[in-house]
């Protein structure tokens, strides 16, 4: 990545952060709760595929089929 495009993604994530912070409180703790529900979804599913890894026995597709059930 040059050195302009990074100093441009720097500005981007400053102007965010600033915007962010200008949020009215509701709205950061919006922010937040969707935040960690996201991370606590991406952590469940890597634990889970994790686990499942585990158990070679298992097809993938029985995995979905009772993931999706």
């Amino acid at each position: 990545m040059s050195k302009p495009a990074m100093r441009d993604l720097a500005k981007k994530n400053m102007m965010y952060t600033i915007k962010l912070g200008q949020l009215p409180k509701k709205e950061k703790l919006d922010f937040a709760r969707n935040f960690l529900v996201i991370l606590t979804k991406f952590y469940v599913s890597i634990m889970t595929s994790f686990r499942y890894s585990q158990l070679n026995s298992v097809s993938h597709l029985q995995l979905l089929e009772e993931f999706h059930n």
